[in-house]
């Protein structure tokens, strides 16, 4: 079982489980975990390869991740949770709600990531492009024992994220190639979507898909917030509409079971 640096706020109510975004730690969802302190036992955790947690031992996908949480359940013999995701962790979130649904209370997606939007056609041609002269690149460099994949096409057409990721790397690409469009249509869970009006890492339009996509699920706009909305003092913009949604969803849990 993979050793997790994690944290725990809050000994009553239900539990609930904050997934940071990537390159991030549990740190970013301190303030907002203060804030639901009191009505829940708040969950922060560490992704692995993030924060003080070791990196995966292989190559992950969302999957792997998914199941990574799944042991942290059990392990604190936690039933069922609500689960909040930004970005990275919307995805792990996303495939949670979808391949075990009877372990998700409600989920909460903030900027998340998940889907392969359709490109413009100029931004889909300069994208095929790239992808075309990646594998030319990387065929001659097995040929001809060249290092121009490494020491130009990286530097030159790798992302912020790609270029900083280290021995993620594998890890990054697995899980940005992920589209979980499928997973989304199984998802019953009450969702509620945080979404930044500035937010330019996950464009609203992604927030609209996903209510598209999500049987039931309430997309609220957050005017001139960016990817980040729950930083600083927009961690309690973030309680002010997050504790109203999990008690109505905790509420409707207990009416399901009874």
């Amino acid at each position: 079982m993979e050793k997790l640096s994690s944290s725990q706020l809050g000994d009553s109510g239900s539990d609930v489980v904050l997934l940071h975004g990537w390159g991030r730690s549990r740190a970013d969802f301190k303030p907002l975990s203060e804030l639901l302190a009191w009505k829940h036992k708040v969950h922060l955790i560490d992704l692995p390869g993030f924060g003080r947690s070791a990196a995966p031992p292989a190559d992950w996908g969302t999957h792997d991740y998914a199941q990574c949480i799944l042991n942290y359940l059990d392990k604190h013999n936690i039933n069922r949770a609500h689960f909040v995701g930004h970005s990275f962790g919307g995805r792990i979130s996303l495939r949670l709600a979808a391949k075990h649904p009877e372990r998700v209370i409600s989920l909460s997606l903030i900027g998340s990531h998940g889907l392969q939007l359709a490109q413009p056609f100029l931004r889909s041609l300069r994208s095929r492009c790239i992808a075309a002269l990646r594998s030319i690149i990387k065929w001659s460099d097995a040929q001809f024992g060249t290092t121009w994949f490494k020491g130009w096409f990286v530097p030159k057409f790798g992302s912020r994220d790609y270029l900083a990721a280290g021995e993620l790397r594998g890890t990054l690409v697995k899980t940005v190639t992920e589209d979980q469009t499928a997973n989304c249509r199984k998802i019953h869970a009450p969702t509620l979507l945080l979404w930044g009006s500035r937010d330019t890492e996950t464009p609203l339009a992604l927030g609209e898909r996903f209510r598209e996509l999500i049987s039931g699920a309430k997309l609220i706009v957050l005017q001139g917030q960016d990817h980040y909305p729950f930083k600083d003092v927009g961690s309690h913009l973030i309680a002010h509409y997050l504790l109203p949604f999990l008690a109505e969803a905790e509420a409707q849990n207990l009416e399901e079971a009874a």
